[in-house]
């Protein structure tokens, strides 16, 4: 299957080898920002198997984890985590559940996750699914406007009451596409946007930092990036920044996490030869 997207934070993938036969895992590690050292949490409850390329939604204390793949079959199943207990559960949920897929995103706004794109072996999906978290239940929503392309391994950031897409890989090529999905009248939008847009990229990272999406990252078909690019919301508009020395080596499938307003923290991925 195609190795496309980043691997998440908390569940990790130990092998250091370019090769299929990865070593899937189901462990939690935390970092604690205060001391900067990292820990294996011990957890409780029936927790998810072994799996990568899942998507995975802060919510309170609580994770929620979908799908992915184990190394045999792709996975259509929600766990959620209580960090505080460090208890695991497999929630009942109503409503017509999301098919089998990796490399998908599952996105918070408000009391809802909205989960776009991955892929299942053998398509790409471009559906949005929404789990109502006060009910408990899938809804596959009307969406006005004109759908994005079916991807996976693209990035969805939340800011204010809208999403943004962008990027990914559609099965057979990598797109530099943006899209605004509104999830007040339920509509997307294909905004115009000022300067050169970052390349074709799928495995890369995108966090909303006051009112700019900083991109991290990435493969394009060609090799992995280390560009750092910003999507300047206000004047809508693309910026490239030229890293100072020090910065990581080019990488996909990677995470960035803010801590506080101003911290960005890069976590891992694949150069092309190791994790």
């Amino acid at each position: 299957y195609l190795l496309c997207c980043r691997l998440l934070l908390t569940l990790l993938n130990n092998k250091t080898r370019l090769s299929l036969d990865l070593s899937y895992r189901n462990d939690l590690f935390v970092l604690d920002f205060h001391t900067m050292t990292w820990s294996l949490r011990d957890l409780t409850g029936n927790g998810p198997s072994s799996r990568n390329n899942h998507s995975i939604a802060m919510v309170g204390v609580k994770l929620f984890i979908h799908g992915g793949h184990d190394g045999i079959q792709w996975l259509s199943d929600l766990y959620t985590l209580d960090t505080d207990t460090g208890r695991w559960d497999l929630p009942m949920i109503s409503g017509d559940p999301p098919s089998s897929r990796a490399c998908h995103t599952l996105t918070r706004v408000g009391r809802k996750l909205y989960m776009f794109g991955g892929y299942d072996g053998a398509k790409c999906f471009n559906d949005i699914d929404i789990l109502d978290l006060d009910t408990m239940t899938w809804i596959r929503p009307n969406i006005a406007g004109t759908l994005p392309k079916a991807r996976n391994a693209h990035t969805m950031t939340c800011v204010g009451k809208k999403v943004y897409l962008f990027g990914g890989h559609s099965g057979n090529k990598h797109l530099q596409d943006l899209h605004i999905l509104d999830t007040l009248n339920m509509q997307w939008e294909s905004p115009n946007i000022a300067g050169v847009p970052p390349p074709g990229l799928r495995g890369h990272t995108a966090n909303v930092i006051s009112n700019k999406i900083y991109i991290f990252g990435g493969y394009d078909g060609r090799g992995r990036s280390n560009d750092l690019h910003i999507l300047n919301l206000e004047e809508r508009q693309w910026e490239h920044v030229h890293m100072k020395e020090g910065a990581p080596p080019g990488r996909q499938r990677h995470t960035a996490c803010l801590v506080g307003s101003q911290k960005l923290y890069i976590f891992g991925g694949f150069d092309g030869f190791k994790w």
